[in-house]
């Protein structure tokens, strides 16, 4: 999951929404939406805009958030013991 450094100009909406303008532009995978809230996609910054797994341009973006972590699930589990070395 995306961690969030400290930014005074980071203020997320009641329901966790920042200013797009607040939005990492690492490559980090992201949701947006726009104003009106009629559509959501996963996109990332890239080649100087929003694009998703599609490639589709989003210039109306006004909003992000970041990724919520996966569920935690016993194949999950189990994954993160293998490569850790406890098995």
């Amino acid at each position: 999951m995306l961690s969030l450094p400290e930014d005074e100009n980071r203020v997320a909406d009641a329901n966790g929404w920042y200013p797009i303008d607040t939005a990492p532009k690492d490559g980090s995978w992201v949701w947006v939406t726009e104003d009106s809230g009629t559509w959501m996609d996963m996109v990332r910054w890239r080649n100087g805009h929003w694009s998703n797994f599609q490639m589709s341009v989003f210039h109306d973006a006004s909003h992000w958030r970041p990724l919520p972590q996966p569920p935690i699930t016993e194949s999950r589990e189990n994954a993160r013991e293998l490569f850790s070395g406890r098995r």
